[in-house]
């Protein structure tokens, strides 16, 4: 079977070879796989094309009582075998048999698996119970995924001593993509708008299908695209964090949930500074936490060197530009007043949104895009740190810190690069190299292994003569622009 990829499908490449694989597969018995991730990711497009590649059966559950799930299950079947006559199932048990054992196609797709869940929680015990039965014996190949976007119920779905645990040959995450991918998808090429734009929607490929308008090329054609997509009333984009939190039932209390949200996008990181914004004790803001992350709102970052500080971080550039951009000029864009909504955004834009996504793009090409040969060995972990400088009574935060691979504490880290990015419209000068060394002599007084470290300086508006010249003369030096971000290694 040769499952090409369709050229309708961008990119995804991984994830098509990682389906294609689980198909293809040819071992006899019931196979189980898992596909998620968060709404708008392309999921759904995935496995459409690949269920009609194979011949095979794709259901999508809906918000409805299990009496009628059967009921449409019966009739999608009947319009696979194309035939006027349905089937009548009393239970699961009996419709998910006679999907494996009857009709029995290469490829079993039921999506949105949650709104099955939601009426019949038996149904993985039903699966499970299918997938132990054809482990006896001759049983032929079958081959069952199921898929869903509320991140916490699929991930459970093989955690702990749930009916799947140990039973799914896939567990695929669909996630968004990254911002090199999200250029080319958007047809984007000037990298100053594609860094711009990635900062406000992010990599999620469904949203560019609210955009009614061609994608910017000009910071003349960004403000105009702005303001007729992201920030018109009209638009699907600008509701789309309440259809977000909507997808998730278990968020009853919702004005904490949002609550932490906007104390995230506006800076505090961490659990104690989000309690204080929220004038809250700690205590109480644990679960909402640990829910959002779940569900994939937010995700929590250690100090790279000193594991005990997380810092909670927005997970999705749309609902940062929300609190950040809209929420608190809501009336203005109700009264369709963009132009001056955006104009008067543009200081906590800059500050706010563009200056920590300039560094989060740095801490992604140092991992993912940055030559190997550069560090000199497979880099590992990269995040940020902060650090203590006793001398001149000042703590440091470290933009970039990158250990080699399996150096992880403090005790035995070995740093291969440091670094900092700058967001700013200043060219970066010999004064960021300086404060880098300097930054390096304190790890080596600590005992840290950072002789040799690169250092690296991430500048979004270039760098000055004397900066480019000390570069040339000097190999632990590394200069980054927006080109080199998007464009080289």
């Amino acid at each position: 079977m040769d499952l090409k990829k369709p050229a309708e499908v961008f990119d995804r490449e991984t994830e098509w070879a990682s389906l294609t694989r689980f198909v293809e597969d040819t071992s006899k018995g019931l196979h189980i796989g898992v596909v998620y991730g968060r709404r708008r990711q392309g999921k759904s497009y995935l496995l459409r094309y690949l269920s009609e590649q194979v011949g095979g059966f794709y259901y999508m559950a809906a918000e409805e009582e299990s009496r009628l799930a059967l009921d449409r299950l019966s009739a999608t079947i009947a319009e696979f075998e194309n035939k006027t006559l349905t089937y009548s199932f009393q239970d699961w048990t009996s419709a998910l048999r006679f999907l494996v054992d009857e009709l029995a196609p290469p490829l079993i797709v039921i999506d949105e698996f949650p709104n099955i869940l939601s009426h019949s929680t038996e149904v993985p015990s039903v699966i499970q119970m299918l997938y132990d039965e054809r482990r006896m014996g001759q049983a032929k190949k079958s081959r069952l995924i199921l898929c869903g976007s509320a991140l916490s119920i699929m991930s459970d779905l093989l955690g702990g001593a749930k009916p799947l645990r140990g039973r799914a040959r896939l567990n695929l995450l669909i996630r968004p993509f990254d911002y090199r991918e999200s250029a080319r998808y958007w047809n984007i090429k000037n990298h100053e708008i594609a860094f711009r734009s990635n900062a406000i929607v992010g990599g999620t490929p469904g949203y560019r299908d609210f955009a009614s308008i061609a994608s910017p090329q000009t910071p003349e054609e960004l403000d105009t695209w702005v303001q007729e997509t992201v920030l018109d009333p009209t638009n699907p984009f600008f509701n789309e964090i309440d259809h977000l939190l909507d997808t998730y039932p278990r968020l009853t209390e919702i004005g904490i949930y949002r609550s932490i949200l906007w104390a995230i996008a506006h800076g505090a990181s961490k659990p104690s500074q989000i309690a204080s914004r929220l004038a809250r004790p700690v205590t109480s803001i644990n679960y909402p936490l640990g829910t959002l992350q779940k569900l994939g709102f937010i995700k929590k970052e250690d100090d790279l060197l000193h594991q005990r500080r997380p810092n909670y971080v927005l997970t999705d550039p749309l609902v940062k530009f929300y609190e950040v951009v809209m929420d608190p000029r809501i009336a203005m864009l109700e009264r369709h007043r963009q132009e001056q909504a955006w104009a008067a955004a543009q200081p906590g834009f800059s500050q706010k949104i563009l200056g920590p996504h300039f560094e989060e793009l740095a801490r992604i090409w140092t991992r993912d895009f940055a030559s190997p040969a550069q560090w000199g060995e497979h880099i590992g972990q990269v995040g940020s740190t902060t650090l203590n400088d006793p001398t001149g009574k000042a703590q440091h935060q470290v933009d970039i810190i990158g250990l080699a691979a399996d150096q992880a504490d403090e005790s035995r880290s070995r740093v291969l690069v440091l670094g900092e990015a700058k967001s700013s419209n200043k060219p970066r000068s010999a004064a960021d190299l300086e404060r880098l060394q300097h930054i390096r002599s304190l790890f080596v007084a600590r005992g840290i292994d950072a002789a040799n470290a690169k250092l690296a300086i991430f500048g979004r508006s270039g760098f000055n003569t004397e900066l480019t010249q000390s570069a040339k003369h000097d190999h632990d030096i590394l200069l980054v622009d927006l080109d080199r971000l998007y464009e080289g290694e």
